[in-house]
C-alpha cells in the first residue's frame, strides 16, 4: 500500500491488470505437479490450487494412470483445509469429488471401461524448498461408484512440487 501511494503521487498509476493480479491472484494461486500410485499403478498429476483464506482452499486435479490392465483418467476437485498452514510443515486434509475413466487395455476380454463418478479423502504434508516452490506429499482413499450397487476403493500415494504465484 505504502509503495502504490508513492507510485501514484510520481504519476504511475497501476493498470487493471495489476490492481486483478495484486487483489486476486498475488499469493493465493498455487500449480504443481506430482507422481505416485494409485490403487498400485503408475500415476502423474497436474494440480491447481486458489486460497479462498489462509486455511481453506479449492483444488482442481488432472491425473493420469497407467498400469498392465489398461489406464486411466482422473479429473477431480475438492476442497483442501490446513489448520497449520502458517508453520514451516503444513499438513492438511482435503475431501472432494470428480469423475474417473477406464480404458482397459486390449489384453482383456469382456472387460468394459466406463467413466465413474468418484468421492475421496486424504491428507497430505507441505514444506518449502525455496521461496515459491514447496515438496508436497499426498495420502487419499477414492470410492469409485460403479453402479447403484457397487463400488470399489483405491488408494493414491503422491509426491511432487507446488509453485505458488
Amino acid at each position: 500500500p505504502e509503495v502504490e501511494k508513492t507510485l501514484l503521487e510520481s504519476g504511475y498509476s497501476k493498470t487493471w491488470m495489476d490492481r486483478l493480479y495484486d487483489r486476486g491472484v498475488a499469493n493465493r494461486l498455487q500449480i504443481g505437479w506430482s507422481a505416485g500410485t494409485f490403487g498400485g499403478d503408475s500415476a502423474i498429476y497436474l494440480r491447481a490450487q486458489y486460497a479462498l483464506t489462509e486455511q481453506i482452499a479449492l483444488e482442481g486435479n488432472s491425473g493420469f494412470v497407467s498400469g498392465d490392465l489398461g489406464s486411466t483418467q482422473i479429473y477431480h476437485g475438492g476442497i483442501l483445509i490446513t489448520p497449520w498452514g502458517n508453520s514451516w510443515l503444513s499438513v492438511g486434509g482435503t475431501i472432494g469429488a470428480g469423475v474417473v475413466h477406464v480404458e482397459p487395455s486390449g489384453l482383456l476380454i469382456k472387460v468394459k471401461g466406463g467413466t465413474y463418478p468418484e468421492a475421496h479423502a486424504g491428507i497430505g504434508l507441505s514444506f518449502p524448498l525455496f521461496r515459491n516452490i514447496a515438496a508436497r506429499a499426498d495420502i487419499r482413499n477414492f470410492t469409485l461408484f460403479m453402479s447403484p450397487e457397487r463400488t470399489r476403493e483405491f488408494q493414491e500415494y503422491s509426491l511432487g512440487f507446488q509453485f505458488k504465484f
